[in-house]
């Protein structure tokens, strides 16, 4: 043989065992659990083999031999199903670790007769090393359970299963043996009987047994050659006892709670195995006892209340154990209130925003129109900074200074171009930033970052200030020359301080609410009280207040139910000063009542109280401002229609008046004459 004909042979062969390794590997993960080549295949690889041979001009003579190429075929394929056996007994074996760590307890060389297998028989685990045979290869695995090949098995090997396969709580496992021996087998005897079995020296042998306890079962088998191997079968699946009685934990984030389980399952006796917790049902009852069912122990987006939760724990057996009630509240802390028509929203600590109330146009921003009676988180990868409710739409500014607007859209007023409702918040004016907001009855306003008015949507009484009455449902900026740094909407106009301090008012002015002494509209900002400072200012329903730059508080406008606070039920078209003794730091006007928060933080009300708005326990109008919940100090005031909200320095907010639509959020429709916690 030439130099180049040894050369091909053993670049031949190195090819030739790397395309065998290459097909058993593809092999294996086509079929997790390949058998022997069959006879087809490999003669289909003889004759490929023959083939490349014939190719590379070698003599088929090198086949054979005891360094021949099939010897190397034979013995490759051989290295690798011993290798296969030792890697799928070593997952059986970290499977029962799994197990036992499962239950809380270490694997030891006792629960190694667990591996119920067809294909594994585990002998004597009196000591370590424990034999164990797995597909005719004999292994032993040490004190770390790692597990070493001895050599070919040729000897008896004794395999079970069992029905069921896994834990039950009945007192019934039937175990099916598979026994076979190269030699034959004389006999077999079956656990607790004294007849035995002949199989005729069969090589193989079948059998089956009903237990109905737990515990060790030996099966006793001879050979042709008078060999007797005893087989410990041990079964611990019957689990009939219910898992310990428990208490879980509830951890909140915000309204996303977590339920930390605590189950246990019962220990082991005699009579019973320790399956261990399998799954939980988890379970809340909200505050009308409603019972609801969840999947698994995270629930996010619950509505503000008290709740009572628990768990079922089930075992791997099917026994299962109610576990104690928990009781828990979620209760956010909030530092904004915002109180439309007849809904309301709040900006929690994280800036997330939450609505409840009257929904029929979409202005809970949820993407449905249906009530709720409960604050429901809307828009949570947006932080909100800045909202405004109107009486059907809302208007919100983002950390980042976008704005977006839902709700009631048939004058245009979300400025989207269209006259189509929005269940959920749209991002307008993307090209500008946005600094103050206020949305009024079908009309929308905001001020930018350069201190430019913006307006658009209804305009019947001149309420956009561009000097018509034409609706429009884009925004436009209102042509002044001043620069603007808070604006609010007055029913049917709108009040707007520059950054003079000055005050401008424009739209409707019926009722005097323009505060320029007339009665006459203005289709363009003028301004008013030219001798004053204002700081703030908050207007509904045709009256107006404002805060100067020492904390006096100002009001004009409409005065039927005593709104003004300055003790008559007359009409003011000037502002007029009120409780001059005291110094205002916040105020909110509704549609015919206000509130107010003096600069000890307590918190005064005065007008019209038909449904309880005024929340100090009568339905009795107040001519001038009264002081309600004097031990209390507050930070935030917000007044709706016919309802109101009071901040709390601590994030509580207090609801008062009308609620037959939710608008309070204290989860009923009853209507509130005296404050009630809403968190």
């Amino acid at each position: 043989m030439t130099n180049s004909q040894i050369k091909n042979i053993i670049n031949l062969n190195s090819h030739i065992e790397d395309f065998i390794k290459i097909n058993l590997q593809r092999g294996n993960i086509m079929n997790k659990r390949l058998r022997n080549f069959n006879g087809i295949t490999l003669v289909a690889l003889i004759v490929t083999i023959v083939i490349l041979l014939i190719l590379a001009g070698i003599a088929i003579a090198t086949l054979g031999g005891e360094n021949g190429l099939f010897k190397k075929v034979k013995l490759g394929k051989e290295r690798y199903a011993i290798s296969e056996a030792k890697e799928k007994l070593e997952l059986e074996i970290t499977n029962l670790q799994i197990e036992q760590n499962g239950k809380g307890e270490e694997l030891t060389k006792e629960d190694l007769p667990k591996m119920n297998s067809d294909e594994v028989d585990v002998r004597n685990t009196t000591n370590f090393p424990v034999e164990v045979i797995y597909k005719n290869y004999k292994f032993e695995v040490d004190s770390n359970f790692k597990v070493t090949y001895v050599g070919e098995a040729n000897e008896t090997i004794i395999t079970y299963t069992t029905e069921p396969d896994g834990y039950t709580n009945q007192n019934n496992i039937k175990v099916l043996v598979k026994i076979t021996n190269p030699k034959g087998i004389k006999s077999i005897l079956k656990p607790g009987e004294t007849d035995k079995i002949l199989p005729q020296d069969r090589t193989t042998a079948g059998i089956e047994f009903t237990v109905t306890k737990n515990g060790h079962y030996i099966l006793k088998v001879e050979d042709v050659d008078g060999n007797e191997v005893s087989k410990d079968i041990y079964i611990d699946l019957i689990d009939t006892l219910a898992p310990e009685e428990f208490t879980p934990e509830v951890q909140k984030n915000g309204s996303t709670i977590t339920i930390v389980e605590n189950g246990k399952d019962a220990e082991e006796t005699e009579e019973s195995s320790k399956s261990g917790i399998d799954h939980y049902e988890y379970y809340l009852i909200d505050s009308s006892n409603k019972e609801t069912k969840y999947d698994n122990n995270k629930i996010e987006n619950l509505a503000l209340g008290t709740y009572k939760a628990y768990l079922i724990a089930f075992d791997k057996a099917g026994n299962s154990r109610k576990s104690n009630e928990v009781e828990f509240k979620i209760a956010i802390e909030f530092k904004e209130i915002y109180a439309g028509g007849s809904y309301t929203l709040a900006i929690d600590k994280e800036e997330r925003l939450w609505s409840w109330g009257y929904n029929g146009t979409g202005q809970l921003g949820d993407g449905t129109k249906v009530d709720r009676t409960n604050p429901l988180k809307i828009k949570e990868e947006n932080k909100f900074i800045k909202v405004s409710a109107g009486e059907y739409h809302v208007m919100a500014i983002d950390e980042e200074g976008n704005l977006w607007t839902w709700g009631r859209n048939n004058y245009g007023q979300l400025g989207d171009g269209t006259l189509i409702d929005k269940t959920f918040p749209i991002q307008i004016i993307k090209e500008r930033k946005f600094v103050q907001i206020s949305a009024g009855n079908y009309y929308s306003m905001a001020i930018d970052k350069e201190g430019n008015l913006w307006t658009w949507g209804w305009n019947y009484y001149g309420q956009l200030g561009d000097g018509t009455k034409n609706d429009r449902n884009i925004p436009a900026i209102v042509k002044t020359e001043k620069k603007f740094i808070q604006l609010v909407s007055e029913g049917y106009g709108g009040l707007a301080i520059d950054e003079e301090g000055k005050l401008w008012t424009w739209g409707r002015n019926d009722e005097g609410q323009l505060g320029d002494g007339t009665n006459e509209e203005k289709l363009k900002p003028v301004q008013v009280a030219t001798t004053i400072q204002f700081t703030q200012i908050s207007a509904a329903g045709s009256h107006c207040m404002a805060i100067d730059e020492k904390g006096n508080l100002w009001t004009w406008g409409k005065n039927d139910r005593g709104q003004l606070g300055d003790g008559t039920k007359s009409d003011k078209s000037l502002p007029v000063k009120i409780k001059p003794e005291i110094q205002f730091i916040e105020i909110s006007a509704g549609e015919d009542h206000c509130l107010a928060i003096d600069s000890e933080k307590k918190l005064w009300v005065w007008g019209a109280n038909y449904g309880g708005q005024l929340g100090d326990g009568t339905k009795n109008d107040k001519v001038v401002p009264v002081k309600i919940m004097s031990e209390t100090q507050f930070i935030g005031i917000s007044a709706g229609r016919r309802h109101g909200f009071a901040l709390e320095v601590n994030g509580k907010i207090y609801g008062f008046g009308e609620n037959y639509l939710g608008q309070l959020g204290d989860g009923t429709t009853t209507n509130r004459l005296i404050p009630v916690q809403i968190n």
